[in-house]
């Protein structure tokens, strides 16, 4: 699994650890409106969007990390 800088190097947005990104949605930093948020699986990055799914749901513990994708 890539770690998370090389995650970044990869990515044109922020990468942020999963758990880190629910931290900071449930404090209502980051909202739908202002961006889009992808989940990363440690070796790629997937095409499910954050917003399109239950993120506190244990099923998506599998993906360590989220791109981020400002507006």
């Amino acid at each position: 699994m890539k770690t998370k800088d090389e995650v970044q190097k990869e990515c044109f947005g922020v990468v942020y650890d999963t758990d880190d990104f629910v931290r900071i949605v449930n404090s209502g930093c980051i909202n739908a409106f202002d961006g889009i948020g992808v989940f990363h699986d440690g070796e790629n990055e997937t095409r499910i969007s954050v917003w399109s799914v239950d993120m506190f749901d244990h099923q998506y513990d599998k993906y360590p990390y989220v791109c981020w994708y400002n507006k």
